[in-house]
């Protein structure tokens, strides 16, 4: 587990996202103090992590999308 600076963090907020979504966990601290975990959520540990075909369906029942019909 890593621990980075605030400061580090939003200077490389993609970089350290991309890290956690391969599963690592990252630290914050602020002033050597350890303040927050950022860490992996699968959709069996939180039900709002949807899966991308509930989300669409979701979107479009409230016609906020609409899906085309045809070939692309």
């Amino acid at each position: 587990m890593k621990a980075i600076k605030i400061a580090e963090l939003k200077n490389l907020l993609s970089y350290y996202l991309r890290r956690v979504r391969l599963g690592e966990s990252i630290l914050v601290t602020d002033r050597d103090r350890v303040i927050a975990k950022i860490a992996r959520v699968s959709a069996r540990d939180h039900p709002l992590v949807d899966t991308e075909a509930k989300w669409q369906k979701r979107l479009e029942s409230k016609s906020a999308i609409r899906r085309g019909v045809g070939p692309r």
